[in-house]
């Protein structure tokens, strides 16, 4: 079914794929900003997008995936349409030279950044975005995306930066997702100064149904419509439990981790070049205590008894968090620039874990190998560990 988002949609959907994220995809602030300065760049410009399902795309019409790559906070408050339609348009030509019709956007991942940035060509091109994305949750790279963990390329790739220089990427093996995450990132993070758009991962309907979690950004409106309502009946207290409000919302499974809590022991790595490290949330006392390791997402959950640290459920199921207070989901992000200011004692937080799509679980093992080394960076050796059962 086609559905037109207004401003107030969009809104709701950069909430509800926060929630959604794992702690990274950008976050609340750096989607609200990316609209922001669009509208403040395109003066009396009308906030609608066109939403499609796969099923409604046209035969031998694609898809392509954009994204931001590089640091959300530089890309949300600098006009990211120019990256955003480089990329497209390179990405097109590109198919374009391989016979193929590109003529509809959609997200890489859920996240407050992420997910709406591709919606900037629906604003600024008319072409529709639709009803699906590259992962079901923020991923922290290229071969963590389930088009690749499902058997489709990652290459081509076409990247734009704020002064339109593009860049094209055309691995020899177009499965070779590790490859171009090393290509990729350093451009992006260098000559781009984080602030770049990537294009690619073309896929037609039937490809999207086989390999992609679909209706994410319906989902992820629905979720921002739970948030807006758990806000407004807070009266100024505390938020009601989001997680249970959304269990078994069109199938999701969802619950807290622990009661109202801070965020302790912040420890995030010194090397610059890595941003990663870990944290604890509950007091094992009135809650369970865990521990939280990432790199920009949440990948390891950790339960805490004693001296004992017992790894609990990894990535890619959803380890996430919300703003007692506001609402609002937290990220990772967050809780850094909180620290950086001095107020993450002031962060009062609901930590929570979400079942992610079962498209995760095409080939188990396929899964478990493309997170390994992403777990190797923050110290965990194990396999994956999946969404625990209740009781757990």
């Amino acid at each position: 079914m086609r559905t037109t988002l207004n401003e107030q949609d969009i809104i709701r959907i950069i909430n509800g794929a926060s929630l959604m994220a794992s702690g990274g995809g950008g976050s609340v602030t750096d989607g609200i900003g990316l609209l922001e300065t669009y509208k403040k760049n395109h003066p009396g410009a009308v906030i609608s997008v066109e939403m499609i399902e796969p099923s409604e795309m046209a035969n031998d019409v694609y898809a392509v995936i954009l994204a931001g790559m590089g640091a959300p906070t530089k890309g949300a408050n600098k006009d990211f349409t120019v990256p955003a339609e480089g990329s497209y348009d390179e990405i097109s030509k590109m198919a374009a030279r391989d016979g193929k019709a590109i003529g509809y956007t959609m997200p890489i991942e859920m996240g407050g950044f992420n997910t709406f940035a591709p919606m900037l060509i629906s604003l600024t091109q008319q072409f529709p975005v639709v009803d699906a994305d590259g992962a079901g949750r923020a991923v922290p790279g290229l071969d963590t995306v389930l088009v690749h963990v499902n058997g489709y390329d990652t290459s081509p790739l076409a990247m734009a930066g704020e002064n339109n220089d593009r860049v094209e990427i055309i691995m020899a093996d177009p499965r070779n997702a590790v490859g171009a995450q090393k290509i990729a990132a350093p451009i992006a993070n260098g000559y781009f100064e984080g602030n770049a758009g990537i294009s690619g991962w073309m896929l037609n309907s039937e490809q999207i149904a086989d390999a992609l979690p679909q209706g994410t950004i319906t989902l992820s409106r629905d979720i921002g419509i739970v948030i807006e309502k758990a806000i407004e009946d807070s009266s100024g207290g505390y938020v009601d439990e989001i997680f249970g409000l959304i269990n078994g919302m069109d199938g999701l499974e969802a619950r807290a981790l622990t009661l109202v809590t801070k965020i302790s022991d912040y420890t995030p790595n010194e090397n610059p070049e890595f941003d990663n490290g870990y944290y604890y949330v509950g007091d094992g006392v009135t809650s369970p205590k865990y521990k939280i390791a990432y790199e920009n997402e949440s990948l390891v959950l950790y339960l805490v008894k004693g001296d004992e640290e017992i790894p609990y459920m990894t990535a890619p199921d959803i380890i996430t968090m919300y703003n007692a207070k506001t609402g609002e989901p937290v990220t990772n992000e967050d809780i850094d620039q909180n620290h950086q200011a001095g107020t993450l004692d002031d962060l009062e937080v609901v930590p929570g874990i979400i079942r992610v799509s079962d498209q995760w679980w095409k080939d188990a093992m396929v899964t478990n190998n493309a997170w390994r080394p992403y777990f190797e960076e923050v110290g965990y050796s194990g396999d994956v560990i999946r969404y625990p059962d209740a009781n757990a």
